[in-house]
């Protein structure tokens, strides 16, 4: 296998395992120079969400934020799109930048309108939905979505 890029997308009790690796097993000072020593740079995205889920998030990036002490790069992801409106959303980001993260990427916008919620329930009830199925306006706003996503990767360096 020959890639330049891995991606591991890791649920809540998954990533909290990876901080308890950090916390109780492996440094990151260990993890970093054996990774080093396979030439393979770790990049850490953390993804916050809104309500509910919003402290428990910050939570984690803080907790993970110390335990790798700069020696791994840690980037936040914002998904607007669990914020509950444009409203909180602002919340959100007034909130990240009250608590000093001032290098947040933002991507998970379909809006507040009719064609984000019908993409939503279209992926939701057949798993994987393809553009040329949706109408106009639910095309229109998922090729929105994805430039957002492709300028965050790109902001990202990915």
């Amino acid at each position: 296998l020959n890639v330049n890029q891995v991606f591991l997308d890791f649920g809540a009790p998954e990533s909290d395992e990876f901080r308890k690796l950090l916390q109780y097993e492996i440094s990151a000072d260990s993890l970093v120079a054996e990774l080093q020593r396979l030439d393979i740079e770790l990049v850490l995205l953390v993804v916050v969400a809104g309500q509910d889920a919003f402290h428990s998030c910050m939570n984690f990036m803080q907790s993970l934020t110390e335990l790798v002490e700069g020696k791994i790069a840690i980037k936040l992801l914002m998904n607007e799109g669990t914020f509950g409106g444009i409203t909180q959303t602002m919340i959100g980001k007034q909130s990240l930048d009250a608590l000093g993260y001032l290098n947040v990427y933002p991507f998970g916008n379909l809006g507040e309108n009719q064609s984000g919620r019908d993409i939503i329930n279209q992926m939701v009830a057949t798993s994987i939905t393809k553009p040329e199925n949706m109408n106009l306006a639910m095309r229109l706003t998922l090729k929105k979505a994805m430039a957002q996503v492709e300028h965050l990767m790109t902001d990202l360096g990915v």
